[in-house]
């Protein structure tokens, strides 16, 4: 067996153990994210680089709720990502 083998062996248990869940939900919160950012754009009483002069109401709220919401979520979702990564490659040498 070669030492690429070896490497390719070695990597098999981490890759099957990806959790698809916690993909899905880091990807929703960066679509979030990025949603967030463009609503600082379109809300009302916002200070930001750009600013449209036609404020929305909806996106003030989305604002609002993303700002208690957002970046506590953010980091819990990055937690358990650092967890998983963590368990996985604490069984390798």
């Amino acid at each position: 067996m070669t030492r690429a083998q070896a490497g390719v062996e070695a990597m098999s248990p981490a890759v099957a153990a990806r959790r698809a869940d916690l993909d899905f939900m880091r990807a929703f919160v960066m679509a979030g994210l990025v949603a967030f950012h463009t609503a600082v754009v379109l809300a009302a009483g916002t200070s930001w680089f750009v600013h449209d002069a036609r404020s929305s109401a909806g996106f003030t709220v989305f604002l609002v709720w993303g700002s208690l919401w957002g970046m506590p979520l953010l980091f819990v979702v990055s937690g358990m990502g650092v967890r998983q990564a963590k368990r996985s490659r604490a069984h390798q040498p």
